[in-house]
């Protein structure tokens, strides 16, 4: 917030930060943070520009001062459920993966967005399907996951949504 104190001195008006998401082709977005003159009633030092408020505020943003950065913390639930097929694993989010369902399976994973290629480096993964908060797992046949792969996945998952990477149907082949 120094930086900040230091701005409204040399801009001589009361200032806050405003939080964008910068999403440029083939890049992981970054939040990319700027300063705008502060309402005189207002009392906010941090606001998020319009098309981020939706994403912004299903997590924590959080300012460490020692670093001088800002985090991004998403809220995310995840529950691996059962499916009547053993080699059929479920994985529901309160976030979505995709709007219509979607599949991509181990043969293409070169071509899949960088986060689904990850998870086909996973033991005995065949295939994906994804539709809205869904992501559903094919393992070969007799393959159990234990809870260490179920960790290694869950933990690929947050990795992907803390990314604020856009839902897998809105991303282009090519991204990296």
């Amino acid at each position: 917030m120094i930086r900040l104190q230091a701005e409204e001195k040399k801009q001589n008006q009361a200032l806050r930060l405003r939080l964008e998401i910068d999403r440029k082709p083939n890049h992981n977005p970054a939040i990319r943070i700027g300063f705008e003159a502060r309402p005189l009633k207002s009392r906010e030092l941090l606001v998020f520009a319009d098309s981020e408020k939706e994403i912004l505020s299903e997590g924590k943003v959080s300012f460490e001062e020692k670093e001088n950065r800002f985090y991004f913390f998403p809220y995310v639930d995840l529950v691996w459920k059962e499916t009547p097929r053993a080699e059929i694993h479920s994985l529901v989010a309160n976030r979505r993966f995709t709007n219509p369902g979607k599949e991509w399976s181990a043969v293409e994973k070169s071509q899949c967005p960088r986060f689904l290629a990850e998870l086909f480096s996973v033991e005995a993964v065949l295939s994906l399907y994804a539709r809205d908060k869904v992501l559903q797992i094919e393992t070969r046949k007799g393959f159990i996951l234990s809870p260490g792969t179920e960790r290694q996945i869950s933990d690929l998952v947050l990795d992907y949504f803390m990314d604020l990477l856009p839902p897998l149907d809105e991303q282009s082949q090519n991204h990296q």
